[in-house]
């Protein structure tokens, strides 16, 4: 299970993922975490996961953009070795 740790990016589309997410990995998150919508993102925070970006629009499509763009912001060497 601690592989996902090893992920790039961690999509979270509800409050009730944040938690579970919580429950499980507690603060520890791959080097991004990107939230669907202002109320997913105030709860990720709430728990104390750190929060890169959030949505534009509360869509799937909008949230995959935001990761994309979150992580072409990002030092090479930060994330796995999935980034070309």
């Amino acid at each position: 299970m601690m592989e996902v740790l090893a992920a790039d990016v961690l999509l979270l589309a509800s409050a009730s993922a944040a938690r579970a997410w919580h429950d499980i990995f507690g603060r520890r998150t791959p080097p991004v975490v990107v939230c669907i919508g202002p109320s997913t993102s105030a709860e990720a925070a709430a728990l104390g996961i750190g929060v890169t970006a959030t949505a534009e629009h509360q869509s799937i499509e909008a949230m995959v953009d935001s990761a994309e763009r979150a992580l072409a912001a990002l030092p090479r060497g930060t994330t796995g070795t999935r980034r070309p």
